[in-house]
This record gives structure tokens, C-alpha cells and sequence, in this order.
């Protein structure tokens, strides 16, 4: 299925609805608090100096503008795993100054050396503020599963009680996660394809969209790369 939506197909779920998946027993590969240490893990682009801070166990980042095909803000860490792993990536992201521009998203992403293979996001779409990607739901003619004409896509509003954002890499296929929630459940929202990679999976913490009028900062804590 093609991930090209109409955009008049678009349905926004205005209620949380959250998906039991839990994950089986986890190898810590880093727990991440920004102690000491923390910039001999990390690689920053997109970022000056001014655009980032450690504060209390956690990373704090200004949403800088970006144009469109540019990355926007990284905060990258090279794991050196291969997607014939279970990888997984976990981090909380908040917004604690300002608001999320209309457009602007800060997230996870997977990564094939520099390059953002699979981008989770809290985003702001229509004021909105949403979890992206959504999840896919087949609306046309049975028979008709092969025309992406025939998909919405339901986005879940992103609630802090929903919990941190996760990516799973798993035999050569990425997956967005959310949870665990305050009463311990996980949603399940998008997957796709990627690349096979021999040995140069890593994460990157992400931001992008900023609007240079209207400052925002967002708060990346409960930092956790995991192998399975």
C-alpha cells in the first residue's frame, strides 16, 4: 500500500484508543540520561550550540526551521546493529515552551548511518497536535486493497498519558509504537519496509518545522535503545 493519502480522507480521532502489544524481554543496549559523557555517544547537525541543553536527566532542543527537503535538528547515536536484529528505540518528547507550530515535529527516526530510514513524530497538523504516522484503514470496495485511493489514515491525538514513542526495527521492517501508557498498554500504529543494513543501524533524536517567530523548545527524556 502506497503511504500517499487524499488528504480529504484524512479522519482525526479525537479519542485515545490504545492497542494492546507489549514487548518481550529486552536487552538494555543504553539507557540515556545526558550525564557525563553523553557528547562522545551523540553526534549533533542541524543544531548550534544555543538550540540544545541537558537538563535533569534529560535533553532539551529548539525547534529550528527547516526547509523543506532539509533534515531539520539530529541528535544521532551509532548502535552499529543490523536490521536482522530486534532493535528498539524509546524516547519520551514533551513540549515545555511555546507550541508546536502548525507543520513542525519532533520524534525518532532509525538510522542507516546518516540517513533517517523510518521518522516517528509528535507533530502539529491543523492545530492538531498527533502522533505520525497514523495508522492506515482500508475505506473502499472490498476488491479494491490494491488502490491507495481506498485508505484513511486515523490519527491519534498525542497525550502525554499515551507515553514515549518507540520504533521497532525487525527483520528488515520498521514499526511505531507508542506506550507504555499509564495503565501499561501500547498503540500500534504504522509500519513499513526498509532497506536491509549489515551494520549501521542507529537512532537519531529529531526536530524539524520551527517558526523563528514563534519559539518553541521540546523535552527528549526516558532515552532507552534496546535489543531483543
Amino acid at each position: 500500500m502506497g503511504r500517499s493519502m487524499r488528504a480529504g480522507s484524512r479522519l482525526i480521532a479525537l479519542g485515545l484508543v490504545i492497542a494492546v502489544g507489549r514487548a518481550g524481554a529486552d536487552e538494555p543496549l543504553l539507557v540515556e540520561t545526558f550525564g557525563e559523557g553523553w557528547e562522545s555517544r551523540w553526534s549533533l547537525s542541524g543544531l548550534a550550540p544555543e538550540d540544545y541543553r541537558v537538563r535533569e536527566g534529560g535533553i532539551e532542543v529548539r525547534v529550528v526551521p527547516t526547509e523543506r527537503d532539509e533534515l531539520g535538528g539530529l541528535l544521532k547515536i551509532d548502535l552499529k546493529r543490523s536490521t536482522s536484529e530486534t532493535l528498539i528505540g524509546s524516547v519520551r518528547v514533551t513540549v515545555i515552551e511555546g507550541e508546536l507550530p502548525r507543520g513542525a515535529a519532533a520524534g525518532l527516526a532509525a538510522m542507516d548511518g546518516d540517513e533517517p530510514v523510518f521518522s516517528v513524530w509528535k507533530t502539529n497538523q491543523d492545530g492538531y497536535l498527533l502522533f505520525s504516522p497514523g495508522l492506515p484503514e482500508f475505506v473502499g470496495k472490498e476488491g479494491d486493497e490494491e488502490d491507495p485511493s481506498g485508505y484513511a489514515v486515523k490519527y491519534w491525538p498525542a497525550n502525554e498519558q499515551a507515553g514515549p514513542l518507540r520504533v521497532i526495527v525487525r527483520d528488515d521492517y520498521a514499526h511505531f509504537q507508542v506506550g507504555p501508557s499509564d495503565d501499561e498498554r501500547y498503540l500500534n500504529l504504522f509500519h513499513s519496509a526498509i532497506l536491509p543494513s549489515r551494520g549501521d543501524i542507529g537512532f537519531a533524536l529529531r526536530v524539524r518545522g520551527g517558526d523563528p517567530e514563534h519559539p518553541c523548545w521540546v523535552r527528549f527524556e526516558e532515552v532507552r535503545f534496546e535489543a531483543n
